[in-house]
């Protein structure tokens, strides 16, 4: 099993490397993650991310050590259990 990246942050001296992706395809956060990045941010506020698309972006970094994390519209607890529910490691907040 592979640590989590609350866990790579907290212990790790590498440094980290992350990508923020706007474009709504699966495509770009899978070959993101197969290039050994850490983390990708699925960018639902400033982008044309709609959920169906964040879950495929979701899922497609599955199988590799890269954490999907979603940047959500605003700050709304029903918002956040939505992503979190479709798999987003984490979340960021505007």
């Amino acid at each position: 099993m592979r640590p989590t990246l609350k866990t790579r942050l907290r212990e790790s001296d590498d440094m980290l490397t992350c990508v923020i992706c706007t474009i709504p395809s699966p495509i770009v956060p899978q070959a993101l993650a197969a290039s050994g990045i850490d983390s990708v941010i699925i960018d639902m506020e400033h982008g044309a991310v709609d959920h169906a698309s964040a879950h495929a972006m979701i899922a497609a970094t599955q199988g590799f050590h890269c954490a999907p994390l979603v940047r959500v519209t605003e700050n709304d607890p029903a918002q956040v259990r939505r992503v979190l529910d479709l798999g987003a490691e984490g979340i960021v907040f505007p």
